[in-house]
């Protein structure tokens, strides 16, 4: 008799549960169509909750010992977001004594057909449906169940970065994640606060020597595949060295806008070798602005400015392809009025201006044995590589092959050598 009344009353206590539950449920639904289920601790589902798909296109319906791991893992642990099958996930609230809700399959990046058809075959299911779901949208409305339920209140932010950190496979108990890739040695300390002094005194035979340093090649493991490595450790040193030409004198606007703009190639960037000599190149202008800033020559100081604004436009943008006619609509002046201003105080033409910039961006770019001299050109937005070494060699009186040879030979032997192929 004892036992009949035990069995009424938790079947009256499962039967309230699920009513509040399909109550919060099609509220959810509504929200963000997630997949869910409620099982009781035999796998059976009870009465008003039944799947949202037929048994066929139902991963939580086709392997049972997958469903009985997922139940045992929510009983354990009260609410818990599954991550052992990324990008594929799994949630799980343990709702009273006897219910156990699970909310998916859905997946944290978009996935396709072929995908979503494998992983059905992989828990015997003809096919399934994954929805879109980013990690955490999932884990808020496991939260809010949890709340509405038990009454238990989870800070999300806690709830998400603990379920990443302590992922392990289900059945195990949670440890911390190891990294998978190789480490490499990072370079001494001595390193960055050379190249911080060199730029911030305005040094660039300083800076040169230490870029070349065996210490260049020794910059740690900041990504997982050698692209977002190079591209990581370059940005890394566009800030440091955009931070060092704030500290030189450049006024802080100029250096931020030199740090975006330098960013955004090294993000550009298609190979590691361009993403670290865009980094040096932008160590070698952030060391060339303060020179010229402590130089503080007497035509910088009278310069117009509409002429300020063209040189800074210049520089800004010398990785691209400069227009003349953009440049003068951008400072909103005319064409004729911008020419014969620039020409009287800088004494180049506009066009000669470019060129020479460019050139110098050359240079330094040249001094990375890494980067060829075809790359180069493709840097600086020239249209092709045979027109690259036409403007190199009339603005130097070398080739860019030679003017790299001249390098080699040590900078206390910069003269000009004779390029064989002339």
């Amino acid at each position: 008799m004892i036992d009949k009344e035990q069995a009424d009353f938790e079947y009256k206590n499962d039967r309230d549960e699920a009513h509040k539950l399909s109550y919060l449920l099609s509220l959810m639904t509504n929200l963000l169509p997630i997949p869910f289920t409620v099982r009781r601790e035999d796998g059976s589902t009870p009465e008003h909750l039944s799947e949202s798909r037929g048994d066929r296109w139902n991963v939580l319906a086709s392997d049972s010992a997958f469903v009985h791991k997922l139940i045992v893992r929510v009983r354990a642990e009260g609410v818990c977001l599954f991550l052992e099958e990324l990008p594929v996930l799994y949630g799980g609230v343990r709702c009273g004594p006897h219910l156990t809700l699970l909310l998916g399959p859905v997946a944290n990046v978009p996935v396709d057909q072929n995908f979503c058809r494998l992983y059905a075959l992989k828990h015997h299911a003809a096919n399934c449906v994954l929805m879109h779901c980013e990690s955490v949208k999932l884990a808020a409305i496991l939260l809010s169940v949890n709340h509405a339920i038990n009454g238990e209140r989870i800070e999300l932010k806690t709830f998400v970065e603990n379920s990443f950190s302590l992922r392990a496979p289900m059945g195990s108990e949670p440890v911390r994640r190891s990294m998978s890739v190789e480490l490499r040695p990072h370079d001494p300390r001595i390193f960055e606060e050379s190249i911080i002094g060199a730029i911030r005194e305005g040094n660039e035979q300083d800076l040169t020597d230490t870029l070349n340093s065996p210490y260049a090649g020794m910059r740690g493991t900041v990504g997982r595949d050698p692209m977002r490595n190079a591209r990581n450790l370059s940005i890394v040193d566009v800030i440091v060295a955009t931070r060092a030409g704030i500290l030189g004198g450049v006024s802080v606007e100029e250096m931020y806008q030199c740090a975006d703009a330098y960013i955004l190639q090294v993000e550009d960037s298609r190979t590691p070798e361009e993403a670290r000599a865009l980094a040096r190149e932008c160590a070698m202008t952030c060391c060339h602005k303060v020179r010229n800033l402590q130089q503080g020559s007497r035509n910088e100081q009278n310069l117009s400015a509409v002429v300020a604004k063209a040189r800074e436009f210049i520089d800004r943008h010398i990785a691209e392809k400069i227009v003349c006619s953009e440049l003068c609509l951008s400072l909103k002046v005319s064409h004729g009025y911008l020419v014969k201003l620039f020409r009287r105080e800088v004494g180049y033409t506009l066009e000669g201006y470019i060129r020479k910039r460019k050139i110098e961006a050359a240079k330094r770019l040249l001094r990375d044995d890494s980067c060829s001299i075809a790359q180069v050109a493709e840097m600086l937005s020239f249209s092709s590589q045979s027109r690259f070494d036409k403007v190199f060699l009339k603005e130097t009186g070398q080739t860019p092959s030679a003017f790299r040879r001249t390098l080699k030979s040590g900078p206390g032997n910069w003269e000009i050598v004779p390029d064989p192929g002339i």
